[in-house]
């Protein structure tokens, strides 16, 4: 267990972006309606006077216009941009998306995934290694 404050959290994602550690996580127990929300720390070390993600434990929610509930949380940053996204997984939808520069302003974008997509996963890639992975794994048609 990275740290305890009290209450059941699933689907920690932890992202740095200049000076602080952006928390994003599903609070509380399935049968809730919260979605993803996000807690803000200067230090990933729990014994630091200056950890922060435990104040209140249910964090913001910064998403406007998110499907509830929501869980499993995943931020990307893209190549060479100040720019993060991130994902959202509704139990009854599919997934969601949200663009930000600065953790404080969140837009939902329209975001298409495979169907049936859940929890993900990314690596960042470049358009050439895009390429290359498409010429050797061409999408079935």
């Amino acid at each position: 267990m990275y740290y305890d404050i009290g209450v059941h959290v699933i689907d920690l994602t932890i992202v740095k972006a200049k000076d602080a550690y952006y928390a994003f996580h599903k609070t509380g127990e399935v049968e809730n309606k919260f979605g993803n929300r996000m807690m803000v720390s200067p230090t990933l070390n729990p014994t630091n006077p200056e950890f922060t993600f435990g104040i209140n434990g249910y964090g913001e929610d910064m998403l406007p216009n998110q499907t509830k509930p929501t869980e499993g949380p995943e931020i990307i940053k893209l190549i060479e941009e100040e720019k993060w996204y991130v994902y959202g997984d509704p139990f009854d939808s599919a997934l969601e998306a949200w663009e930000t520069t600065d953790f404080k302003i969140f837009s939902k974008m329209k975001v298409s995934t495979p169907l049936d997509s859940k929890h993900c996963s990314f690596i960042p890639i470049t358009k050439t290694e895009l390429d290359l992975l498409l010429k050797s794994y061409p999408p079935k048609k």
